[in-house]
């Protein structure tokens, strides 16, 4: 029977008995975690324990226990069972491993690399395979994500698909427009200062609405209704100089000019990102996502 945590590089190789030593199990790994099994691709649901100093893992499968391919391999199905009780009556004080996420980069040229090298998955379409249940218990205790990104509301432009990434990985800030309020700035400040996101991406997109609309309301000077108007008051400093720009295709200009305002913006807060951008301990970036071809281009 070999065990492999789904989605992880396996650090101690194919795993012929469901026993793993202290020192071998995976950090960041999810408790209860899946794994699959190699020999008989079935999944399955590993709960370690602590047990005369080493470390134990029991498997489940469904509402059974063990793979019944491999059933012959490991512990017996009563003695599992017994055991397993044994944990609930202890209240699981016997050493459950409790691993909490860690982050994926920890410069931001990585953090950026991470960002490109998922959007080019996602234009190819050849997502990473995900368990999305596997890392339950691990993200309850705790998030690292290692990049930030203030994107559109556009129900189209979700940055976890855009960038191909999981949950606990990107920490998001989302305002029809991607511009900065005081309290996406005060979100951000919290990603970059407190939870060590070390890249912010300003992400804006094609056929944006919202710079669509205030584009409009510079250019005819229309009344737009109830706080609508207040989107277009807020973006046109970062989209009013585009408009002077000789050329065609006003709305691509003013999408780029609203991100690189707004990345600007961020640059510059004070006094914390800043701070953090001048020590080289953040970086703020943008990019427009194409949304004809997924492509995030960087501005």
């Amino acid at each position: 029977m070999r065990l492999v945590p789904i989605g992880k590089v396996d650090p101690f190789g194919a795993l012929t008995r469901p026993q793993i030593a202290a020192e071998q199990w995976p950090r960041g790994l999810a408790v209860p975690a899946t794994f699959l099994c190699r020999d008989s691709a079935a999944t399955i649901i590993g709960v370690p324990f602590s047990s005369d100093g080493g470390w134990v893992a029991q498997w489940r499968e469904g509402d059974g226990y063990m793979c019944d391919v491999c059933s012959g391999a490991g512990l017996g199905r009563r003695r599992m069972m017994l055991a397993g009780a044994g944990m609930v009556a202890a209240g699981l004080s016997i050493g459950v491993a409790k691993a909490q996420p860690s982050r994926a980069a920890e410069t931001p040229d990585a953090a950026l690399a991470l960002l490109v090298e998922g959007n080019a998955r996602y234009v190819a379409n050849q997502p990473r395979q995900r368990d999305f249940s596997a890392g339950r218990a691990s993200r309850a205790l705790g998030q690292a994500p290692f990049a930030a990104i203030l994107a559109c509301a556009d129900s189209r432009a979700a940055p976890e698909i855009i960038f191909d990434q999981g949950p606990g990985d990107l920490f998001v800030v989302r305002v029809a427009g991607n511009f900065v309020t005081e309290e996406g700035l005060g979100s951000l400040e919290f990603g970059a200062a407190v939870l060590g996101t070390k890249v912010i991406m300003v992400l804006g997109h094609t056929k944006c609405g919202a710079v669509d609309a205030t584009v409009k309301a510079l250019q005819t000077h229309n009344d737009l209704p109830g706080h609508i108007a207040d989107l277009v008051r807020a973006m046109k400093p970062g989209i009013e100089p585009a408009l002077q720009q000789a050329g065609g295709d006003v709305e691509q200009r003013a999408v780029v000019a609203n991100v690189r305002f707004n990345v600007q913006r961020l640059q510059q807060a004070k006094p914390i990102l800043a701070d953090m951008v001048a020590k080289h301990q953040l970086r703020v970036v943008g990019g427009v996502h194409d949304l004809a071809t997924g492509k995030v281009s960087l501005v």
